[in-house]
């Protein structure tokens, strides 16, 4: 069906600051089904992923709500409303699952211990039938080997603001820390995932080379959202134009 909302309802009075909710709420009303993939691309404190797996939440397993709660001393940049709606009833044995990829080692070290306080082990949602939560530590690029690495400034949990390669490099070395390169449709192939639907990348300026490294995903993705950063000099955005 055609969609009628506006830019404003899409982005917000602020242009593509913070995105607004009302096209993901229009999808979900669209196809309740609960069998989609979500990977979530720099998702650092995991928001993102866990709202996402709350829309098509059939058995009301996720919950934003105690997530942030658990989350307070990292609030997310772009606050998301933790009212999310509960989707259309529909009959399915599927569940939805989310991958969170996230460079920073002591950020997916706080993934995990928030994930383990709100009772979302990957065995607590399966024994549910509510899908799962995953993490991947990787910093995310267009083409990558087994066992290649970038430097990356070695930030604090929850940070947003570090930067891999070039920028990293300029800083004293125990500040930087050596992290496993991937790409999405690598990741993807290597988890034997069937498709993604919902694609997320916030990756500080690296975001062109991690669509180029998604031929495959994207083939089959419903919903695409990145962060577009030129301001940031040496990063793939530098080089790149929408």
């Amino acid at each position: 069906r055609r969609c009628k909302l506006s830019h404003v309802d899409i982005l917000g009075s602020e242009g593509t600051k913070c995105p607004q909710d009302a096209w993901v709420h229009a999808m979900v009303r669209a196809d309740p089904d609960p069998d989609k993939v979500i990977m979530n691309v720099g998702c650092n404190k995991g928001h993102d992923s866990i709202a996402w797996l709350q829309r098509f939440d059939q058995r009301r397993f996720w919950n934003l709500r105690q997530w942030t709660s658990l989350m307070a001393s990292h609030k997310a940049v772009c606050a998301l409303d933790t009212q999310i709606r509960k989707p259309p009833l529909f009959n399915s044995s599927k569940a939805p699952r989310a991958l969170c990829v996230e460079a920073m080692p002591a950020t997916v070290h706080l993934l995990k211990e928030v994930r383990k306080l709100a009772g979302y082990s990957v065995k607590s949602s399966s024994e549910a039938n509510a899908g799962w939560l995953k993490f991947w530590w990787r910093a995310m690029t267009d083409v990558a080997k087994p066992g290649d690495t970038t430097e990356f400034i070695n930030a604090s949990a929850g940070q947003e603001s570090a930067l891999m390669g070039l920028k990293a490099s300029y800083r004293p070395k125990a500040h930087r820390i050596s992290v496993p390169l991937g790409t999405v449709d690598t990741i993807m192939h290597n988890l034997g995932l069937p498709k993604v639907d919902i694609l997320i990348v916030d990756t500080e300026g690296a975001d062109p080379a991690v669509l180029r490294g998604a031929e495959d995903a994207l083939r089959t993705v419903r919903y695409l959202m990145f962060e577009t950063h030129r301001d940031l000099k040496g990063t793939a955005w530098s080089k790149e134009t929408i």
